[in-house]
């Protein structure tokens, strides 16, 4: 590392080829580049949030998370379900195989 370092400061001109021809060529393809306002973009994830006021975590887990996770054990196109429950809040998430459509 030490030798380019010192070849780059005895050969300055062509250290400054090298940067312009950098600054060229990154210059030249930006007009290549994909750029969209609002890109089309893949959600593979669903996430079912559900509020339970005043319930503890073993509650939450036992009324919410564990009903959603056996209603969506059955359905196709899902790659795992995994669910968090919190004071007053049960949160599952579930993964989609690649290619599902969400709203299916």
């Amino acid at each position: 590392m030490e030798r380019m370092i010192r070849w780059f400061v005895n050969n300055s001109v062509a250290a400054n080829l090298i940067m312009a021809f950098i600054i060229i060529s990154g210059t030249l393809t930006i007009p290549l580049l994909k750029m969209e306002v609002f890109p089309e973009i893949s959600v593979d994830i669903v996430n079912v949030t559900a509020i339970y006021p005043g319930a503890s975590p073993p509650d939450v887990e036992n009324a919410i998370c564990i009903r959603i996770e056996e209603r969506l054990q059955g359905l196709d196109g899902i790659s795992r379900i995994t669910s968090s429950a919190s004071e007053n809040v049960g949160s599952v998430n579930v993964e989609l195989l690649p290619g599902q459509d969400v709203s299916e």
